[in-house]
């Protein structure tokens, strides 16, 4: 039987995104990824072929910190595919210095933050003409850090702080835009939900970004194949998660903020 559920994954070229992978071709998706390198994606794709000889997977190249080429993307997923059924905004950045996408936005804030909603609005008809289909990103406990957004520092902050600063900002603000979204009325039964995943056993726990002492307990971190399930458990099961909680003042303008940087 030919599948006919398809699903969207970004960075999978390792780690979580990887073992989604495998989780949605055992359940029978065709898939779509989306990575910045093209070598090492179609490196994944042939292993993955290997294990699912049948399977239907598309690769997609595209730098998510520029919003440009999340535009191309989008582009030529939509000329592809008529329905998408799961979109999983996956990819994320963890890095120790203050950089600047193409656009000029802080490099935490546009990857973990701008891209998620940028692909999602662009596929929106996409999403709307599936019978159900949901949208799930990849949060980070991270976000507890935060005890008020500062909207105003999203896009260049003054006093760069990593973990507990720009990293833990971006994931909050992404877990509140999705929450906006849900709130929102729109074609087609469309959930957007953000996940916080545990620290997770990934490239990203080996950055010189990650602090020592998280380092030192990484033996206790969770496996990718265990925060994967937790990603597509929440797409099928459809619950409702509790997001980033801010005033009503601060919804508003982390929305205009956004869409000022993508329009």
């Amino acid at each position: 039987m030919t599948n006919t559920r398809t699903a969207i994954i970004t960075g999978t070229t390792s780690g979580i995104g990887t073992a989604l992978c495998q989780l949605l071709l055992r359940n029978k998706y065709n898939i779509i990824c989306i990575n910045r390198n093209e070598q090492t994606a179609d490196e994944i794709r042939s292993g993955l072929l290997e294990q699912f000889p049948e399977a239907k997977i598309t690769n997609f190249t595209a730098d998510l910190s520029d919003l440009v080429q999340i535009e191309a993307v989008a582009a030529k997923i939509s000329k592809q595919c008529k329905t998408i059924d799961l979109l999983f905004n996956n990819a994320g950045v963890l890095i120790p210095t203050k950089m600047m996408s193409a656009q000029g936005v802080e490099m935490h804030f546009a990857v973990n933050t701008i891209a998620p909603y940028f692909l999602t609005k662009l596929l929106l008809p996409q999403m709307s003409a599936a019978e159900k289909s949901a949208v799930i990103i990849s949060g980070s406990g991270a976000r507890k850090m935060v005890d008020s957004l500062e909207v105003g520092q999203l896009s260049n902050p003054k006093d760069f702080k990593v973990m507990s600063g720009a990293y833990a900002q971006s994931k909050a603000a992404v877990s509140l835009i999705f929450s906006c979204l849900q709130q929102q009325k729109h074609e087609g039964d469309i959930l957007f939900s953000t996940i916080d995943l545990p620290a997770t056993k990934t490239r990203m726990a080996k950055s010189p970004a990650m602090p020592t002492v998280f380092k030192l307990f990484s033996f206790m971190f969770s496996s990718p194949q265990k925060s994967a399930q937790k990603l597509y458990a929440a797409a099928i099961s459809r619950s409702q998660v509790a997001a980033f909680e801010a005033p009503r003042q601060t919804r508003k303008k982390l929305l205009e903020l956004v869409e000022h940087i993508v329009n």
